[in-house]
C-alpha cells in the first residue's frame, strides 16, 4: 500500500497574487496532477477549460508540500 502525501495547490495569477489552498492527502503526484487538471477543466469548461484558463488568468499553478510549501511539481508556468 502506498503512503499518501499531503499537498496544497499554489496559484499565482496575472496580477502576481498568490493563493495557497488547504492541505489534502493524495496517493501520488501523477494522480494528483490529473485530478487537479480535471477540476480546472470542469470549473472553466464554459471558457475553454484548463489550458485556456491558465493562459487567461494564471502565471503559475503548482503542487506544493503541505508543510514546507516546497514545490513538488509545476503544473503550469507561463
Amino acid at each position: 500500500m502506498e503512503k499518501s502525501i499531503r499537498i496544497r495547490i499554489l496559484q499565482q495569477d496575472k496580477k502576481d497574487e498568490i493563493r495557497i489552498g488547504a492541505a489534502f492527502p493524495v496517493p501520488n503526484l501523477e494522480t494528483a496532477e490529473k485530478n487537479i487538471i480535471a477540476a480546472y477543466d470542469k470549473k472553466f469548461e464554459g471558457g475553454g477549460g484548463f489550458k485556456s484558463a491558465c493562459k487567461d488568468y494564471y502565471q503559475r499553478i503548482a503542487i506544493v508540500d503541505a508543510d514546507s510549501l516546497a514545490v513538488k511539481r509545476v503544473i503550469y508556468n507561463s
